[in-house]
């Protein structure tokens, strides 16, 4: 296997693919040709099992085409770890003014031929999409990642992708701030219903000692206000039984689940932070030395952080400009997602020639590419 590793090898997916030893990689990043878009040169013409003879997305119909990538990610199956997941970032196409369905096409043909298991089917939204001419429909600014796995137990650190907790915190009830105390602060709709008590301290001591008249006014203020429904009478009631700090934990008991905390009023929040979901916003970015079709080396940070272990090894049958295998190398710094101006400099870095003293990780990469062309550009970009 260490033939294979941190090297781009030129030559058609399938082929390539068949002479790597089973089981042996952790995560599969790719992108492959769409279905009738472009031409990517002679050198990538082929002759199929089938008998067809010519480019992966230029088949003459669409069913050649599903048959023949999933002929392609069969082979990647096979050279997955049990443990291990893809990654495979498709297009769609229209065809006589009908939109294909070709992801879901992909998708559907190989969980039914292969026993692909998927495990999400993300959005990558994009924000500075192209502009289109076109009169009759919508622009598509969306495209489809599908997370496969090869089996029911794999790799996966969710909290190393978690993100920062968006909602606004408030000071601990119970003394002392929450963060002083290491501990997420109560969400903010909670504070407004513990405000509410205060407001009701406010009209008793206003209309307190002026008979039952002004009592039973107080108590209609309240309930214009909000403040004065069955359960927020009990709670008021239950104010002198538990005293502030219980009472906090108890209305967060009768509310029930937040998100924030259980029925019992028991902290969910993870500190790490929240699951980022399946909607990726990502701009897209040109590449003037590769193809178009390039895609954002963002995409990557998420599935290389959450499926494949330190010392890894991340795989991409459809290598282009070597996009997979530099983001591989920027997450070996730090193993974190870089910030911006951490990325420029790295960048920076490697177009100086300059290699990092310390990893914090050492995954390896593998690309698989058919255009000589975008071999000689990945080579390149990958500083060997």
């Amino acid at each position: 296997m260490d033939s294979w590793l941190n090297k781009v090898h030129e030559g058609h997916a399938l082929h390539l693919l068949k002479k790597m030893p089973s089981d042996s990689v952790d995560l599969v990043i790719t992108s492959p040709p769409y279905w009738g878009l472009r031409f990517y040169g002679e050198g990538t013409v082929t002759s199929w099992p089938d008998g067809w003879k010519g480019q992966l997305g230029l088949e003459p119909n669409y069913q050649l085409f599903v048959k023949h990538l999933v002929s392609i990610l069969h082979e990647v199956k096979r050279v997955l770890k049990p443990s291990g997941s893809l990654y495979l970032n498709l297009g769609d196409t229209y065809q006589n003014k009908c939109m294909i369905g070709m992801p879901w096409r992909v998708a559907l043909a190989m969980m039914d031929k292969d026993g692909w298991i998927l495990r999400n089917s993300i959005i990558w939204h994009k924000p500075n999409h192209m502009p289109m001419s076109v009169r009759d429909r919508l622009t598509n600014g969306y495209e489809f990642i599908f997370h496969f796995v090869k089996s029911q137990k794999y790799y996966y650190n969710l909290d190393a992708i978690r993100e920062p907790l968006a909602n606004p915190m408030r000071p601990n009830l119970d003394g002392g701030s929450a963060t002083q105390q290491g501990i997420p602060r109560t969400p903010v709709k909670y504070q407004k219903r513990m405000d509410a008590r205060r407001v009701m301290k406010r009209y008793q001591g206003k209309f307190s000692g002026a008979g039952e008249s002004s009592e039973a006014l107080a108590k209609q203020t309240l309930r214009t206000r909000g403040f004065g429904s069955p359960r927020a009478r009990n709670e008021r009631d239950e104010k002198g039984k538990y005293g502030q700090s219980e009472l906090a934990k108890q209305t967060l008991r009768t509310r029930g689940h937040s998100g924030y905390h259980d029925k019992e009023g028991n902290l969910l929040v993870n500190p790490f932070g929240k699951n980022p979901g399946d909607v990726w916003k990502i701009p897209t970015h040109p590449f003037p030395e590769a193809h178009f079709a390039v895609f954002p080396m963002a995409i990557c940070w998420k599935p290389i952080l959450s499926s494949c272990p330190p010392n890894g090894i991340v795989l991409d049958p459809f290598g282009g400009s070597g996009t997979v295998a530099l983001a591989t190398k920027i997450l070996n710094i730090n193993n974190k997602m870089p910030k911006r101006d951490d990325l420029v400099k790295i960048l920076s870095n490697f177009k100086d020639g300059v290699k990092p003293l310390s990893c914090a990780a050492e995954r390896n990469w593998i690309i698989l590419e058919m255009s000589k062309e975008y071999c000689a550009i990945a080579e390149k970009r990958l500083l060997i």
